[in-house]
């Protein structure tokens, strides 16, 4: 299958192969699963999260989370993800394939951090 210009602009993948993309997802929370008792679950608790779109390169992910583009901050999501997922099912991202943002309300911006340890053997978190 070739491409033709039109559809060549659109999507940079040769042939209809892409390697990879980019998922955004963004969540109100990035912590540990307390019970109503008050133990720790040892698991992550997200909050509110959503995936709200993908690029085909890291740096365009990287600059929409960055630059809070649309607005996807909307005053509650703190946090945004970054994950490197391969075409399939099940393709979650390891830590080595993510990056994980907080919003900085007076820059008005995401910016990176580390993940913390909760994350550390966690798989998938917006897709896969």
């Amino acid at each position: 299958m070739g491409c033709n210009d039109d559809v060549c602009d659109i999507f940079p993948e040769e042939n209809g192969a892409i390697d990879y993309i980019y998922v955004i997802t963004i969540m109100t929370k990035v912590e540990e699963m307390v019970s109503s008792s008050g133990k720790k679950m040892g698991i992550p608790d997200f909050g509110d999260s959503r995936a709200i779109g993908y690029y085909y390169t890291y740096d365009d992910a990287r600059d929409a989370v960055m630059s809070n583009l649309y607005d996807m901050w909307e005053t509650i999501y703190d946090y945004a993800l970054i994950e490197k997922v391969a075409p399939g099912v099940f393709n979650g991202a390891s830590a080595d394939d993510r990056s994980l943002f907080k919003y900085n309300r007076d820059k008005d911006k995401y910016e990176p951090i580390e993940e913390p340890k909760i994350l550390n053997h966690i798989y998938g978190i917006g897709i896969g």
